[in-house]
């Protein structure tokens, strides 16, 4: 909803919008480098033109067949974000990034600080609420009971066979409720 919310009012030539979403399942995928990568991309596509270093460096990673390393994806990051009056990045559930990929996230996000604003949803893990400690507003969401068993059901009425299964066995939906509730630990 919030990148939504950005990209409909705010998103423009002049106010850069670039989210990540983590998840734990792509871990392997989700390096520092890639998503380095993907906040530089979707800042330069909206962009009216590439900006020149970028355009120099696809020139000469083009001819190389190469890609560029860290450093020079970090540089264009760093030089690109300055050229919109005001940019938004939104990680979204830091806590599944790799635990060392998420380490040089937060380190990386002093950075964006002093010329973007930074918006991370999380579970509570020490590390990432330290790195969050000055940053105000803050806030705590956590889904109710009754939104995990409306969300259950909508997803039982998804599932077909799983349907069947619970009409066969009304009491097991209020299994899968009560493990769910218990797993999400205010998730």
């Amino acid at each position: 909803m919030i990148i939504s919310y950005l990209q409909s009012n705010l998103q423009s030539s002049q106010v850069g919008v670039a989210y990540i979403y983590c998840d734990y399942r792509l871990q392997r995928e989700q390096t520092f480098e890639t998503l380095i990568a993907s906040l530089l991309s979707q800042l330069v596509d909206q962009k009216l033109t590439i900006p020149d270093a970028v355009q120099k460096s696809h020139n000469l990673h083009r001819n190389r067949k190469t890609r560029p390393k860290l450093p020079e994806y970090l540089a264009l990051l760093h030089g690109v974000i300055p050229q919109f009056s005001s940019v938004f990045v939104v990680i979204d559930a830091l806590d599944e990034c790799d635990e060392g990929v998420r380490d040089r996230l937060l380190k990386e996000i002093e950075h964006f600080k002093r010329n973007a604003r930074v918006v991370c949803t999380s579970r509570y893990l020490p590390d990432i609420m330290k790195a969050f400690e000055d940053v105000r507003p803050w806030l705590e969401i956590s889904a109710s009971e009754s939104d995990m068993k409306k969300y259950i059901a909508g997803r039982v009425e998804q599932e077909i066979r799983l349907e069947r299964h619970i009409k066969a066995e009304p009491a097991l939906l209020q299994e899968i409720e009560d493990k769910v509730i218990e797993l999400s630990q205010g998730m």
